[in-house]
């Protein structure tokens, strides 16, 4: 208080800080009444205090945005809190001033009753004050330029003031105020815009007063006159003084029902609001809301008089009535009450049918009526259902000319709100006669007029595209339709912008169509295209059509999993979508999310895929980034992370995820991290699908393969999840299952104690597979996280955790009790006879689930230490009581060609080949007790009684053959026992340098531990083996004679086909084999045209005006090309010797190691063979076909007979020279043929196959398919037994121990044929296999004996005793 000329030095110095903090010590000194006046007095203070108030008034705006003013603004507020502080307690200096001859003293006393007026408290105290009032009126009539600013800072005073309610209605009443506020409202020199803004501003706030003073300042003289007359100023300047008249015109029609009715008389006023509503420029926006607000309240109780103007013949009345239902329809609240009201849409149908130009702007403002009032949800179906108006709306649409633009597009614009009224009457506007038709016309219009109303035409479209799956189905499938949203799509330019994005929203709604849909719009031509066009353009114009681009992918991508592998493989679409995802900036955001929702539906598309997604350039390292904190957006970061987790769901890409080589992002611990943050906040796990759950599924699907599990074990995952495991809802069940899938076999540690010590999560596995197989949900009574639907997970996840559960000796019992060996049973016999597959997986196609119920089954069938019972005990007593339901499941199993081939889990077979063995070991346990015993006592190992002894030679015979049976299962389980303790055995001995210490000792650890279990069943299996090995010495059988005929035979063959080469000596520039064949038509019956094929070859040309060329592969005679040629009788004629050679290939080819097994199913044939016939049947048909061409020709074939007649010679030896001239004169007829100019056969043909050269330095024509297999097992037949030593090894290997078989010669086949010969006689009328192998063996020779040893050579079987056992099996059949 002794220093206020620094604090004034401060409050006017140009430091904002300084500036503010002198304020803030002015409002503190003048907390003190004792300090007012004198504050208040000090030279310098308030005039200071005013310039701080000048700095944050709305001139200031630019500035009061930047840092700086916005300091202001809060040095602006202490300064207003200190003039108040100082000045309301010294008014009577303040009224000296304001009456005054001082300008600068007027001025600063207007401005602190500005700032005083600023608080609500002070406001009547300063209306009532002797002179502030009556001080300020005298300022405000000053017509002196000088008093500008003191006479709007007056007015101001006067607006703040009427802020209080009972001050409005004394100033409305106070003598000379209101007449001296419309004067200067209306000046209109420039000098008085500011001051005629607040004079409006303070007639606004007075108009807030009760009804009685609004319905007098209604009657007030001049007033409403002034008030329009600014209303209907134009231009920028009177832009707030509008808005001002207005909100006053508003405030005054809430004046009760007579001051509206009155208001709705008053001339000119309604005009006046309805010019104003009828302005469509952003500066008119503010005031025409108030002009509707005014309307609003001015009719909406006098909606009656509204009907008659409407329906009256005044045309200008009509269009007034017309324009307040278009403002009062504005407001939400009032549509549906419009559209109740009696008379106001049968009104606005009337203008609408009007054709009178009298009546084109009423007609253009009924259907902006109709179309406001249908934003109502409940009036669009009523507006649908109501007789006549759909109807008036499409006459509309369909009217031409300038006349009617704004009229069709208004209609438009009303179709396109009712189309929002629900899946309904969605539904019923595509069925609606003519609607969809009258809507692609306006669509298809290209004029400049018809701009708008395409965009309005398409934005329909879009909204019935909301419809249910029936009607995104059905614009799918209407004619045109998606063509025409095509076209528009690939318009440019400006003009096309807004209807570019409609159409790409209507592709984006009918996109989500279901499966169907989804596949249909993928396979759609052009579409795909069109959307990865869109999504590569780039900049401010595209931004939305791109989002809907990206949408409309991102829902197709949901199709099926052939429609996203089909999506994957697209040409150039993964790439668009990484671009995309790459982008940075706002702009990107929803495109960004968009691309990462394509991709993790892609994901979903199956193994191959998330193997192709794992290995996809950039692919992973931009997932990987994502992933972290510095995603672009958190829905990035979770996406990403859900991506992730679908491709984790193929094991193979476990590596990829966990050691990438372009990315350091450590995946482990940015997901490990997400579910640390939540903990147990059940907030955060109460959805399936926020990034939480996308971490906690990305765990459980990559330790669901091995090579992660050391890596997920130690990063210390189970401590992780232990709080997840021990509760009890829908994550618990992931965390219960990751953990269970990294239980090793150690059986110690965290892992192992987690799982003990809440067993009630293995509950949820079983209960998981449980609910998966019946395709059902899951529900934990009383927890509201615990529901899912059905499908969440697959059903091989289920299945593997109780596979590795079952390799735990401690927790085989629990699973058994718990009905685990039922449900693994059921598995597998689900995808045997392919039934109930569900999106989750089972069925036949399902092989995973298949291969590791197996595997669990094997692992269940062996019992715990602790207990003698194991799951084969289990199902004896209960279920099956010689397990052969389950012997037989597993038989197929091992025998279907789906699990044969597959990569991952061929190596199953050999487990089901095992439990096999083990369930026989189990039926005939009591039967090999018995055999030991028998043959003990037979070779007086331990003697016993006489009458102990077998009772005659058959049971003798029947001990023998269950000891082999005995002896043949163990040796196939020590087999199988032995290569898995090989393989981890090498798999611990593996180096790897560039992996972390722990994780390979934990790996070393792991495998340690499960060969030691592998070693501990060997050495029982084997010192079993080994007590029936010394029962059994001596019962072998050779097997010289059959190896001696095999490789006769093999030479013969191997002969025969490079013979057969050798006549095309020099001439390899066309394939050499053809074949011709019936040609049959879509609308011919297959079956009937082949089998007058197979009846009458000879005369099968005769009535055949073309048939099919067929082009073989020179590997394996399969079908490549084919060609239709005409005149098939002179074809056959000119090509004979080709066509001959051909046919002696397929039968030589026919006894071949390759394709023996293939051409006898017919699969290599160009059509499938009749149930009645076989491969012989084919080849004699063609033979005749060419002999019946020949005979049709006549003396003209007689050079063509001859080239045949010496072919066929060639087997007895004929003229090799002679025949070479023959085939190399047809092959150059072929080559004419394949090569004759324009017909582009031969670049259709190169298309499909390659010549290449192979070992033996000849060329041939190989299909592409075939390449591999032509360089690798051309020469097949000569490896399998020219090896050294290989029949030696394979005579020491085979043994047949059955007693069945056994002979004391050494003729041991001889009596083996005899024996089958004796079979085969007795049923080969009903077997005609057995006639053939009965004919084959008894000649030792011909195309059958081929048979078996294409059997014995194939590369189909790997080793020597697969390859006997099947020739073994061929011959008892």
């Amino acid at each position: 208080m002794d220093k206020l000329d620094a604090l004034v030095e401060d409050l006017t110095g140009g430091d904002v800080g300084k500036v503010t903090a002198a304020a803030k010590s002015i409002v503190a000194l003048a907390e003190d009444e004792n300090n007012q006046k004198k504050l208040f007095d000090y030279k310098g203070i308030v005039s200071g205090l005013l310039e701080v108030v000048k700095k944050g008034d709305g001139t200031y705006k630019e500035a009061r945005e930047k840092a700086l003013g916005l300091r202001y603004k809060v040095a602006r507020k202490k300064a207003i809190k200190a003039i108040q502080i100082i000045t309301i307690d010294n008014l009577d200096a303040l009224v000296m001033d304001l009456t005054r001859e001082d300008v600068g003293k007027v001025t600063d006393a207007a401005k602190s009753i500005v700032a005083l007026a600023e608080d609500e408290n002070n406001q009547k105290k300063l209306f009532d004050y002797k002179g502030i009032v009556s001080g300020l009126l005298e300022v405000v009539k000053k017509g002196d330029g000088t008093y500008k600013e003191a006479r709007e800072k007056a007015l101001e005073g006067m607006k703040n003031m009427a802020r209080d309610f009972d001050v409005r209605k004394g100033m409305f009443e106070l003598d000379g105020l209101m007449e001296s506020l419309l004067e200067v409202v209306g000046k209109e020199d420039e000098e008085y815009k500011i001051a005629r803004e607040k004079a409006l501003a303070a007639i606004v706030n007075i108009a807030f007063g009760g009804v009685d003073v609004k319905k007098g300042m209604f009657e007030l003289d001049g007033l409403m006159k002034s008030l329009l007359e600014v209303v209907g100023k134009e231009g920028e300047e009177y832009k707030v003084a509008r808005e001002n008249a207005l909100a006053a015109i508003w405030n005054i029609s809430s004046g009760g029902a007579d001051v509206q009715k009155r208001m709705f008389e008053l001339d000119g006023l309604m005009k006046s609001l309805l010019e104003v509503v009828g302005k469509e420029e952003e500066e008119y926006k503010d005031a025409r809301e108030k002009a509707i607000k005014a309307i609003q309240n001015i009719f909406m109780d006098h909606l009656d008089a509204l009907v008659v103007d409407l329906t009256g013949e005044d045309v200008g009345k009509v269009t007034a009535a017309a324009k307040s239902i278009v403002a009062l329809a504005e407001d939400k609240n009032n549509q549906k009450k419009l559209f109740q009201f009696k008379g106001i849409v049968s009104g606005l149908l009337e203008v609408v049918k009007k054709e009178d130009g009298a009546y084109k702007e009423a007609r253009e403002k009924a259907l902006e009526g109709m179309k406001n009032m249908a934003r109502d949800f409940d009036v669009r179906k009523g507006m649908f259902e109501l007789d006549g108006l759909m109807k008036s709306l499409l006459e509309i649409v369909g009217k031409e000319g300038e006349e009617y633009k704004v009229a069709r597009e208004k209609a438009l614009m009303a179709i396109g709100n009712i189309a929002l009224g629900g899946a309904d009457v969605d539904k019923g506007m595509l069925e609606l006669d003519g609607l969809m038709k009258s809507l692609l016309e306006v669509v298809r219009k290209e004029e400049v007029e018809y701009k708008v109303a395409r965009e309005k035409a398409l934005a329909a479209i879009w909204n019935i595209s909301f419809g249910g799956a029936d009607v995104k189905k059905g614009m799918l499938e209407l004619d045109g339709l998606m063509k025409s949203l095509l076209e528009v799509v690939g318009k440019e330019g400006e003009e096309y912008k807004v209807a570019r994005e409609n159409a790409l929203a209507a592709i984006w709604n009918i996109s989500s169509g279901g499966a169907d849909v989804q596949k249909r719009m993928f396979e759609l031509d052009g579409l795909m295209e069109s959307l990865l066009e869109v999504v590569g353009k780039e900049g401010e114009e595209y931004k939305v059509a791109r989002e809907y681009a990206l949408a409309a992918i991102q829902n197709i991508s949901t199709g099926g999993a052939d429609v996203k592998k089909g999506m994957f493989e697209l040409d150039g679409l993964m790439k668009s979508l990484l671009e995309v995802v790459g982008k940075e900036g706002e702009e990107y955001k929803v495109a960004r999310e968009n691309a990462l929702g394509a991709i993790v539906n892609i994901a979903t598309g199956g193994a191959e895929v998330q193997f192709g997604l794992a290995t996809f350039p950039s692919l992973l390292p931009t997932l990987l980034q994502y992933a972290t904190k510095d995603s672009p957006s958190p829905e990035c970061r979770r996406k990403s992370v859900w991506a992730l987790s679908k491709i984790a769901r193929n094991p193979s890409t476990a590596p990829l995820l966990l050691t990438p080589k372009d990315s350091t992002v450590d995946i482990l611990a940015c997901v490990i991290e997400i579910i640390k943050e939540a903990d147990e906040d059940l907030e955060k796990w109460d959805t399936n699908n926020g990034i939480e759950f996308e971490s906690l599924e990305f765990l459980m699907n990559v330790a669901q393969a091995e090579f992660a599990v050391p890596y997920l074990r130690v990063a210390g995952v189970a401590k992780v999840l232990a709080p997840l495991v021990k509760q009890n809802h829908l994550n618990s069940l992931m965390a219960a299952a990751t953990v269970a899938y990294l239980v090793g076999g150690d059986e110690e540690g965290e892992l192992f104690d987690l799982l003990s010590d809440n067993k009630h999560a293995i509950d949820r596995i079983v209960e998981l597979l449980d609910n998966t197989l019946n395709l059902k949900g899951w529900n934990l009574k009383g927890d509201k996280n615990g529901y899912y639907e059905y499908g969440v997970f697959p059903l091989h996840s289920s299945v593997r955790a109780i596979k590795i559960l079952s390799k735990s000796d401690n927790f085989k019992d629990y699973l058994l009790s718990k009905n685990c060996f039922a449900l693994l049973h059921r598995t597998l016999s689900q995808f045997i006879t392919d039934t109930n597959a569900g999106r989750a997986g089972g069925g036949a196609a399902d092989v995973e689930s298949a291969a590791l119920a197996v595997e669990a089954l094997h692992e269940l069938s062996y019992p715990s230490p602790t207990s003698s019972t194991s799951a084969l005990d289990i199902v004896t007593r209960k279920v099956d009581s010689n397990l052969g339901s389950l012997t037989d499941l597993l038989s197929d199993y091992k025998d279907r060609s789906s699990v044969k081939s597959s990569k991952e889990y061929a190596s199953s077979t050999s487990t089901a080949t095992a439990l096999i063995d083990r369930i026989s070991l189990l039926a005939n346990e009591i039967k090999v007790k018995k055999a030991v015993a028998a043959m003990k006592r037979r070779q007086s190992i331990a003697p016993t009684p006489t009458s102990e002894h077998p009772a005659d030679a058959d049971e003798d015979a029947g001990v023998s053959e269950e000891l082999v049976k005995a002896k043949e299962a163990l040796e196939r389980n020590l087999a199988n026992a032995k290569e898995k303790a090989r393989l981890l055995e090498e798999k611990i001995a593996q180096t790897a340098n560039e992996k972390d210490a722990r994780i390979v000792e934990l790996e070393r650890k792991l495998a340690a531990a499960e060969a030691a279990k592998h070693k501990s069943r060997e050495d029982i299996m084997q010192a079993q083996l080994n007590e029936l090995m010394a029962l059994t010495k001596g019962l072998h059988t050779k097997t010289d004679t059959v190896m001696s005929d095999l490789k006769e035979i093999k030479n013969t063959v191997s002969t025969t086909l490079s013979s057969l080469q050798n006549f095309y000596t020099g001439e390899s520039d066309v394939p050499r084999y053809i074949l011709v064949i019936p040609f049959v038509k879509k609308t011919e019956s297959t079956g009937e045209k082949v089998s007058r094929f197979f009846s009458s070859p000879k005369k099968f040309f005769l009535s055949e005006p073309t048939a099919k060329l067929v082009i073989l592969c020179s590997y394996d005679f399969s079908a490549v090309v084919e060609f239709e040629i005409e005149e098939p009788r002179q074809f056959v004629k000119d090509h004979a010797a080709t066509i001959q050679m051909t046919l002696k290939g397929l039968r030589m080819m026919s006894q071949a190691a390759n394709v023996g097994a293939k051409i006898l199913t017919g699969a290599s044939l160009p059509f499938d063979l009749p149930s009645t016939e076989s491969f012989d049947s084919f080849l004699d048909a063609a033979d005749g076909m060419v002999e019946g061409a020949l005979e049709l020709a006549g003396d003209e074939g007689s050079e063509e007979r001859e080239a045949i007649r010496r072919i066929n010679d060639q087997d007895g030896g004929g003229d090799v020279e002679a025949i070479k001239k023959v085939v190399g004169s047809a092959y150059r007829k072929l080559k004419d043929f394949l090569l004759q100019e324009g017909e582009g056969r031969m670049d259709e043909i190169r298309g499909e196959m390659e010549k290449v050269r192979g070992s033996d330095g000849k060329e041939e024509w190989v299909s592409k398919d075939n390449l591999d297999a032509f360089h690798k097992e051309r020469q097949s037949v000569e490896k399998v037994l020219s090896k050294s030593g290989s029949v030696e090894k394979l005579r020491e290997q085979v043994t047949v121990d059955s007693p069945r078989y056994a002979t004391g010669d050494d003729d041991g086949l001889a009596d083996l044929l005899e024996k089958m010969k004796k079979k085969a006689k007795e049923d080969w009328k009903a077997n005609p296999v057995a006639k053939k192998l009965f004919k084959a063996l008894s000649k030792k020779g011909g195309d059958d004996y081929q048979i078996v040893l294409s059997v014995l050579e194939g590369e189909a079987f790997s080793d020597v005793d697969a390859r006997y056992e099947e020739v073994l099996e061929m011959l008892e059949d």
